[in-house]
């Protein structure tokens, strides 16, 4: 879908940041943006992706980078992160309300899916993400 948004700064030559809350539920945060431009952006692929669904009253919050996904899960969790055939290549258990990190750096290059479900089987988000 195209949709354009138009902001207006008030002479000021860069904006700290632009949070971008995606349809899916999807949260994404674009920093020290300059001013003058013509942002194109697509889901999953900005620096900063910040997952928060705060449709399924859930606290889970994740970060993705530097080969390495972070997870703040406020119940008890898995993680599940598929290959684009479908093959499950990690499954990693949050045994506590905490944060748990996934090393990737392992992965062969291309593109993931992961998915955080809880113990009553409800996905609380998925993603993907990009192995260079």
């Amino acid at each position: 879908n195209s949709q354009y948004i138009l902001f207006g700064l008030d002479g000021a030559t860069t904006v700290d940041s632009v949070v971008i809350n995606w349809p899916s539920g999807m949260v994404e945060r674009v920093t020290d943006v300059a001013a003058n431009q013509t942002l194109h952006l697509i889901e999953g692929f900005s620096q900063n992706p910040v997952g928060i669904d705060a449709s399924n009253n859930s606290s889970a919050f994740y970060t993705v980078a530097d080969s390495r996904i972070s997870v703040l899960a406020s119940e008890i969790a898995t993680i599940y992160v598929y290959d684009l055939s479908g093959q499950l290549v990690v499954q990693h258990s949050i045994n506590t309300p905490k944060t748990a990190g996934i090393e990737f750096s392992y992965l062969s290059s291309g593109l993931y899916l992961f998915k955080l479900e809880n113990t009553s089987g409800q996905t609380l988000f998925t993603d993907k993400f990009f192995v260079k």
